[in-house]
C-alpha cells in the first residue's frame, strides 16, 4: 500500500508518507494532529501537491496534500475532491465493488477497484522532477502548469509515545531497556513523551506473564466443602 492510492471517504485530508512526491512542499508552523480510528493520533508535519497519472494518462495535481511520516498507506479524500465539484461514485461493476471519479464536466477520469476491504485508486504517481501539462484538482484558480521542485531534504521521521506505550509496541521488554534506547539513540526518530506517561511502578500483566514458566499455585483451594466426604476423589476403576 505504500506506493498506492486509497480513495478514503472517512478522512478529511489528502495525505502521503512518502516525502519524494511532493512538490512545493513546505513545513508546517505547528505540526497538525491527525485521528486515527484507535483514538490515538499521529502527525502531520507538511503540505505539498501531488501529481497523479489517471485514466488515458492524464495528469492531475492534487493539491494540499499533508506528509504524515508514521501513516501507513497514501489517502485520497472524497471530501476534497467533493469539495471541489468532482463526483465520486461507488458502484458494483462485473460482481465487482469499484470507485468511479469524474470531472465536474461529467467525463470519467479515474478508476478504482475494492482490496482486502479497501478501494484502491487505479493511477500512478508522478515525481515532481517529471513535466507535463497538468489539470488542477483544486479550487476554480489560475495556477500554473509547471511545478516548483524543491530541493529540500526529507525531515526525519519522528514517532512520539509514551515509555509505556513504546515498552509495548517493542514486544514488552524492559522499561529500563527502552529509556537506554532512547538516551543512547540507538532507535532513530524515538521520541518520549515522559508526560505523558503512566506510574513506571505500574507492571505489565503482559511482561509478567511473558516471565512466568508456570500458572501460579494458589495458596488456598476455591472448592468449598460444606460437610465431610462431599467431595470424594477416587482412581478405582470397574469393568467397562
Amino acid at each position: 500500500m505504500a506506493e498506492r492510492w486509497i480513495v478514503d471517504s472517512g478522512t478529511s485530508l489528502s495525505m502521503t508518507s512518502n516525502y519524494e512526491w511532493l512538490a512545493n512542499y513546505h513545513e508546517l508552523s505547528k505540526p497538525k494532529k491527525v485521528w486515527m480510528g484507535d483514538e490515538r493520533h499521529i502527525y502531520a508535519v507538511g503540505v505539498g501537491q501531488v501529481k497523479i497519472a489517471m485514466c488515458w494518462k492524464a495528469i492531475y495535481l492534487v493539491q494540499n496534500v499533508y506528509y504524515v511520516s508514521d501513516l501507513n498507506s497514501n489517502l485520497l479524500s472524497v471530501s476534497y475532491l467533493v469539495n471541489r465539484k468532482y463526483h465520486v461514485h461507488f458502484l458494483l461493476q462485473n460482481t465487482q465493488s469499484a470507485v468511479e471519479i469524474d470531472d465536474p464536466d461529467g467525463h470519467v477520469i479515474a478508476y478504482g477497484y475494492k482490496e482486502n476491504g479497501l478501494f484502491i485508486f487505479d493511477g500512478t504517481t508522478c515525481l515532481p522532477k517529471e513535466r507535463a501539462n497538468i489539470t488542477i484538482l483544486s479550487d476554480l484558480e489560475s495556477v500554473n502548469n509547471s511545478v516548483e521542485e524543491k530541493t529540500d531534504e526529507p525531515p526525519q521521521r519522528k514517532s512520539t509515545g509514551s515509555l509505556t506505550t513504546w515498552h509495548k509496541h517493542l514486544g514488552h521488554v524492559a522499561k529500563a531497556t527502552v529509556k537506554k534506547l532512547f538516551k543512547k539513540r540507538m532507535v532513530k526518530g524515538m521520541e518520549i513523551n515522559e508526560h505523558d506517561d503512566e506510574d513506571e511502578t505500574h507492571q505489565c500483566s503482559t511482561y509478567l506473564e511473558g516471565k512466568m514458566t508456570r500458572q501460579p499455585i494458589p495458596k488456598v483451594s476455591d472448592i468449598k466443602n460444606p460437610h465431610v466426604l462431599h467431595h470424594v476423589y477416587s482412581k478405582v476403576c470397574g469393568p467397562m
